[in-house]
């Protein structure tokens, strides 16, 4: 009877390390570093210490960026030189600035993003930047023949 009270005792103290679901390959890698182990999943607090994150696709290709919704703390998110037709990003807050640049991609798609400043630089294949739900001021030149539109 001691050992089960003391089991509920303790049980609030133990704590287990959140994972935060990561599907692509390359993402999880740059997430994880060194201890990438290619299981699509890292720990939460490795993604929450994020605070300035810069993707280049000349370090490999990512075309799916879920789970950089729970770096939470970001306050700079470049994504470059990516070739993948369709940029988007779901539930990703930046504190300060979002980067898209180089990259040849003609769509980007914003879905309940938050971020203050909004970066669109030398991306010739763009056509249509989307915002759905997402909280956001442009800052900076989308480039010609963008057509940007609020869904």
């Amino acid at each position: 009877m001691k050992k089960l009270l003391l089991l509920f005792t303790l049980a609030p103290c133990l704590t287990f390390g959140q994972t935060t679901y990561v599907p692509d390959d390359v993402l999880e890698e740059v997430l994880e570093g060194s201890l990438f182990d290619n299981d699509n999943y890292v720990l939460t607090s490795t993604v929450e210490g994020n605070i300035s994150l810069g993707l280049d696709g000349n370090d490999g290709q990512i075309s799916d960026f879920t789970g950089l919704e729970d770096a939470i703390n970001l306050t700079q998110l470049i994504i470059r030189n990516m070739t993948a037709p369709t940029l988007q990003l779901v539930g990703v807050t930046v504190n300060y600035q979002l980067y898209f640049d180089n990259n040849l991609s003609s769509n980007i798609i914003l879905d309940n993003c938050a971020f203050n400043n909004f970066w669109v630089l030398l991306n010739p294949l763009l056509t249509t930047i989307e915002f759905h739900n997402s909280n956001s001021l442009i800052s900076g030149p989308a480039g010609g023949g963008v057509d940007s539109h609020r869904g």
